[in-house]
C-alpha cells in the first residue's frame, strides 16, 4: 500500500572499494527496512577467506553477500561493513517501509518528514507548487 512513500526512503548503488571499511553505525530511525541487492560481488582469490566481503549487524549476525540474493535488515541496528578482498562489491540499495508500522504511525512519519498526505502512488513525492 505504501510502497512508493518510504519516509526517507532511497533507491542508490553503493561501490565499496576493495580494502575498505565501514566503521559501526545505525540508519537514525527504525520506519524502514533496507534491501541490499549484490549485483557485483568480488570473486575471491585462493588467499581471501569466504567472508572477505561482509556486513556484521548486531555485533552477532554476519551476512555474506552473494550475487542476486537479496539480504532485508533494520538498519536501526548497529552494523558495520568489509571488503577486504582485491575487487570492487557494488550493491542496489533499496529502503522499504517496516511492515510493522501501521497506518497511523505512517500518517505521523508523513507529517514529520512534510510528505504530502494522500498523494496518489506515483513513486514521486512533489511539494505542493504555490502561484503568486
Amino acid at each position: 500500500m505504501f510502497a512508493t512513500r518510504c519516509p526517507l526512503g532511497s533507491i542508490k548503488l553503493t561501490l565499496l572499494e576493495p580494502g575498505a571499511y565501514i566503521q559501526p553505525h545505525v540508519g537514525g530511525h527504525n520506519l524502514k527496512l533496507r534491501a541490499h541487492l549484490p549485483l557485483l560481488v568480488p570473486s575471491l582469490n585462493a588467499t581471501e577467506p569466504r567472508n572477505s566481503a561482509r556486513m556484521v549487524v548486531a555485533g552477532v549476525e554476519e551476512v555474506v553477500w552473494e550475487e542476486g540474493k537479496i539480504v532485508v535488515f533494520d538498519d536501526s541496528f548497529e552494523h558495520e561493513i568489509w571488503n577486504l578482498s582485491s575487487q570492487p562489491r557494488l550493491i542496489l540499495v533499496v529502503d522499504l517501509l517496516h511492515p510493522d508500522m501501521t497506518q497511523e504511525q505512517f500518517a505521523e512519519a508523513e507529517a514529520m518528514f512534510n510528505l504530502p498526505q494522500g498523494a496518489p502512488e506515483t513513486g514521486v513525492n512533489m511539494a505542493p507548487v504555490q502561484t503568486s
